[in-house]
């Protein structure tokens, strides 16, 4: 009744007592929520308060209720904004949602709200993107601030919400995008700021000025991989350019290097990769190379590295490399037998692309070929189709014939369907065909074989090592799961240094994980990679702190130990972004379970 009676009379503002039932009847049946929902939006101030208070005792479908009278509270009262605020923060995914849309809307005062949410680890980069489309022109000081914070320059949403705050924002954000920086923020907040803005080409000059500040200060990893990143994107300096330079050659680690061929090249001075083509590290050799393609001086490095390089990365970069200059010809035609299918591939790929049909017989070798990877086999039909060879009929047909078998490889199926198109494009009759030849088999009796030591996958739907292996073009290039133990940790060599030595190079992070806990055969074991940068990510996940890898994708182990028995998600493939291959394939790391650890020795 004295719900019923306020809610009529609301106009007059209800006074404390009827707020405080209100807020009681939250908890209760629908009729007297709704009721308690009208006295409450009409509480003003007081309402908003009563509703703070009682917030952490009030059941998730109370708070849900509660929210309806919140955004109207919301647009004159701080309270009600304070409330909203820790709705965000809330465990409950409705109220969370609810709670920041809330805030979205209401201006200014959401935006005030949205501030204190950024630090948030859970929230903190949904309210950034909020905040910078709502109120793109307030956002850019806190986001700046945001980033400037301990941890802020690793956080990908806020950088990408400057960039959307920037880029919607008035004539004035480059001006106090300027005075941040004159306050001397941190080098790797600058860099984190430049990588957020170097997508907007009206922020050029503003990224030129941000780099020219940080690498002054003697950035650490992370900080120059994101200021080379920014450097594509930066205006005219000499002073960015000299960096750049320095980084083709100066640093140990590979990505720098590898970045700094992209920036250079983006900067105008491609020229300046050349001595990349000499790198020690694969990714970085091949880089250089695409990065040449149609460079005359280095034309022949370009195809050595072609048909000589003992990495098929490099050497598939430097056949593509090739594709315009006529004199690399035989080279690219040579490559079409190289040893390894990433190669091959590559090679029939230009070969297709070219206006001539030189490297035919190379390619319908390949085409013919019965146990060729289905990546080269696709190449080639594309060569058939692009050049109309007419006599590739024949082993088009083969190809077709083997979708026939039930149980054929999607990859099979896949060619099948296109060498049908080919035959069609080509104009064969035998395209037209409705059906395929029936197949009758005729098998000898099946014998008696002994179990299999493993089970191909497990009751989770992950694949035992042994598994893995015994389908790898099915799983090929796929994300799974795999469980097995660790059996082997790679640890970086200790240096001993002296007078005018050098330390050995460290390799990326990588472990091996077996089927059981004392296999001890390199051929028995799955190499697991991607898990970490560098030793020093490891070292700091290892003591607590929540570590991603460089590009955020992957959030660093920190209980990785010899003997755990471990559920590895990732992709299956035969070589890793960060250049580790093997002729068997290699788990890159996405995430992982322990299921057991090893027992203390």
């Amino acid at each position: 009744m004295l719900l019923t009676a306020s809610a009529a009379g609301a106009s007059a503002g209800p006074d404390r007592v009827v707020i405080a039932a209100a807020v009681g009847s939250l908890e209760g049946d629908h009729d007297r929520a709704v009721a308690a929902v009208y006295v409450l939006r009409a509480g003003g101030q007081r309402a908003a308060r009563q509703i703070r208070d009682a917030w952490p005792a009030l059941s998730p479908l109370a708070q849900k209720r509660a929210l309806g009278a919140l955004e109207r509270l919301a647009k004159k009262h701080e309270a009600a904004i304070e409330v909203l605020v820790t709705a965000a923060r809330s465990d409950d995914e409705e109220v969370r949602d609810r709670g920041l849309r809330i805030l979205s809307r209401t201006t200014p005062r959401g935006g005030e709200g949205l501030v204190l949410l950024l630090s948030d680890p859970t929230v903190g980069d949904r309210a950034a993107a909020l905040l910078a489309r709502t109120a793109p022109d307030s956002a850019i000081e806190p986001l700046l601030d945001s980033i400037a914070s301990p941890g802020g320059e690793d956080r990908r949403g806020l950088r990408s919400a400057l960039g959307i705050a920037a880029q919607h924002s008035g004539q004035g954000a480059s001006e106090r995008l300027r005075m941040w920086l004159s306050g001397e923020p941190p080098a790797a907040a600058v860099a984190s700021a430049a990588m957020g803005l170097a997508s907007l080409d009206a922020y050029r000059e503003v990224i030129t000025s941000f780099i020219e500040y940080a690498v002054l200060q003697s950035p650490d990893f992370a900080t120059k991989w994101r200021l080379l990143l920014s450097a594509r994107a930066a205006g005219p300096s000499a002073v960015v350019d000299l960096w750049v330079r320095r980084q083709l050659d100066g640093p140990e680690e590979w990505m720098l290097r590898q970045s700094a061929v992209d920036a250079i090249t983006a900067r105008g001075h491609r020229e300046d990769a050349r001595g990349s083509l000499d790198d020690p590290y694969p990714r970085v050799r091949s880089r250089a190379a695409t990065a040449l393609s149609g460079d005359p001086d280095t034309l022949v490095q370009r195809a050595t590295l072609a048909r000589r390089d003992t990495w098929p990365l490099v050497r598939a970069e430097a056949v593509t490399s090739l594709r315009t200059e006529g004199q690399a010809l035989p080279v690219i035609v040579a490559s079409v037998d190289d040893s390894m299918s990433v190669v091959r591939v590559a090679a029939i790929e230009v070969l297709a692309a070219a206006s001539h049909d030189e490297g035919w017989e190379h390619v319908h070798r390949r085409l013919r070929a019965r146990n060729e990877w289905p990546r080269v086999t696709a190449a080639a039909i594309g060569y058939v189709v692009a050049h109309c060879r007419t006599d590739a009929v024949g082993a088009l047909l083969r190809i077709v014939m083997r979708a026939a078998p039930s149980n054929a490889l999607t990859e099979d199926l896949n060619n099948s369907a296109r060498a049908i198109e080919a035959l069609r494009a080509l104009g064969s009759p035998e395209a037209e065909a409705e059906q395929l030849p029936k197949i009758v088999p005729n098998l000898p009796e099946v014998p008696t074989l002994p179990p299999p030591p493993f089970p191909t996958t497990y009751e989770d739907e992950s694949y035992s090592v042994y598994g893995l292996r015994l389908r790898p073009t099915k799983v090929l290039d796929t994300d799974l799961a795999v469980t097995g133990y660790i059996v082997d940790i790679y640890e970086p060599p200790v240096c001993k240094k002296r007078k005018n030595e050098e330390c050995p190079k460290v390799a990326a992070p990588h472990m091996f994980i077996a089927d059981t806990a004392d296999q001890t055969d390199r051929v028995e074991q799955l190499l697991v990679v991607g898990y970490a940068d560098n030793q020093e990510q490891l070292a700091r996940a290892r003591r607590g702190r929540k570590t991603t890898t460089i590009s955020g994708e992957v959030v660093v182990p920190r209980d990785l130990r010899v003997g755990n028995e471990v559920r590895v998600k990732g992709h299956f493939r035969l070589m890793s972004s960060g250049g580790f291959n093997t002729s068997s394939g290699l788990l890159e790391f996405a995430s992982h379970e322990t299921l057991a650890k090893a027992e203390s020795k």
